[in-house]
């Protein structure tokens, strides 16, 4: 039987300065972030005429996004299994040819379900594990300035915000539906590249598993038993799958913040031109509003970086402030009809973009270590990924029953104003036992 290979960490000396090739993986992972944006916003885009190009509704579709979403979430738990077992850089491009081959298949869908399927089983999945393995590289070659190497990558989210709705709306314009999702697949082969960029640290090395045991005297009076068997299979895989991580408080409060931070933006990216046009806007000015808040969110990711990193503010103030302004607009949208009003909300949304992103991946990696970040995003994209089958179909069942999406943006400012309380759960639930006891 071949040998299998972990990663172990040899820790590195605090002196040792950040290698040069660290800013590489910054750029391979930015533009991995920038075409999952663009992605995104494109079937967001043509939302309106895929409902008639496919003789569907708003709430098949809000699905569908929701489940693309979902397995962009889970595919994080198979990427940290699988970069053990075949290494990161091979999983990364397997994820960006996958997530390729999803778009041109769906681009020659004839049906709803082909196209369902093409994008939630391949796109969304490729997309989801290639985005594991650059989030757990920025652990392995930042410390010091891993929040401001954070910002520099979740910056391709908006910078997809501010380039791919009208370059979308173009692409429809001028080569149709199925034109389009065949540039966007081709733009999406880029993740191969990405991957590829994806190299170890020089201080992880591969540890041979069974290397150091040597043979072990075989005890013929045992006997194996199925129980036994079981039982071993049960622990390694709890091994594999770092299970352990869910009895952390701090876990638990990165999942929950997670799930709910994804399941939002997700869906204001998806449904915000199509909110924008139902209250009159042409679809040209609608795309304008991305801009906007691509604009907004890439200034203040320069700006939460600087913070952070220079230990002005701390990340948890920094990240429930940003919550909180970006809650705030989501709650006002359903009174805001004016293009100036409209400027105004998405550039506060753009603030809590540009600060939630970067600032949960810093604290994956801080509070649960850089060794196990891999099964930190795992898990944190499982649960989150579980979260959108499940209540995926509610933005789009709220547009269907209201007629407008009003509704669907309060229900978006509810969930987000829920992250507050919960950046601090894993501070104040242990003070709050000790004032007990002492009691």
């Amino acid at each position: 039987m071949g040998e299998r290979a972990t990663l172990v960490a040899n820790p590195r000396p605090q002196t040792v300065t950040e290698p040069l090739y660290g800013w590489v993986v910054v750029a391979s992972s930015h533009t991995v972030f920038i075409l999952w944006t663009g992605f995104v916003k494109t079937i967001g885009v043509l939302l309106p005429w895929l409902t008639s190009y496919y003789h569907t509704d708003a709430l098949a579709l809000g699905w569908i996004t929701a489940a693309f979403c979902a397995t962009n979430n889970i595919a994080a738990v198979f990427g940290s299994i699988l970069s053990v077992l075949i290494g990161s850089r091979k999983v990364a491009i397997l994820g960006g040819v996958i997530a390729a081959s999803g778009l041109l298949l769906a681009s020659v869908s004839t049906s709803l379900l082909q196209f369902a399927l093409s994008l939630i089983l391949l796109t969304g999945s490729g997309f989801g594990m290639t985005m594991c393995i650059c989030k757990v590289h920025l652990g392995i070659y930042f410390n010091e300035r891993l929040a401001l190497a954070s910002g520099i990558v979740t910056m391709g989210v908006p910078i997809g915000l501010m380039v791919f709705p009208a370059f979308a709306e173009l692409l429809r314009f001028t080569y149709g539906i199925q034109g389009t999702l065949i540039i966007l697949g081709a733009l999406s082969s880029n993740l191969i590249v990405c991957g590829a960029l994806l190299r170890h640290y020089p201080g992880f090395r591969i540890h041979k598993l069974g290397s150091d045991r040597g043979y072990e005297p075989i005890n013929s009076s045992q006997t194996t038993e199925s129980p036994n068997v079981f039982a071993a299979l049960k622990a390694h895989i709890a091994d594999r799958l770092d299970v352990k991580l869910l009895a952390r408080l701090d876990m638990r409060m990165l999942i929950v913040a997670y799930m709910l931070f994804s399941f939002v933006n997700d869906s204001w990216m998806t449904f915000m031109v199509s909110n924008a046009m139902s209250k009159g806007f042409e679809g040209y000015v609608a795309t304008t509003f991305s801009i906007s808040a691509g604009c907004s969110a890439v200034i203040f990711s320069v700006i939460q970086g600087i913070l952070i990193s220079s230990k002005f503010a701390g990340i948890r103030v920094v990240s429930a402030m940003a919550t909180a302004v970006g809650s705030a607009a989501l709650f006002l949208d359903p009174l805001l009809n004016s293009y100036l009003a409209m400027i105004v909300a998405v550039v506060m949304y753009g603030i809590t973009l540009a600060v939630l992103n970067p600032t949960i991946v810093c604290m994956a990696i801080e509070t649960q270590g850089r060794e196990r970040a891999a099964s930190a995003f795992g898990w944190m994209g499982l649960f989150s990924g579980i979260f959108r089958l499940l209540f995926g179909f509610s933005t789009g069942l709220l547009r269907d029953i209201t007629g407008h999406y009003d509704a669907t943006f309060i229900l978006l400012g509810v969930m987000l104003f829920l992250i507050v309380p919960v950046l601090f759960v894993d501070i104040l639930v242990p003070k709050c036992r000790n004032i007990v006891w002492r009691s």
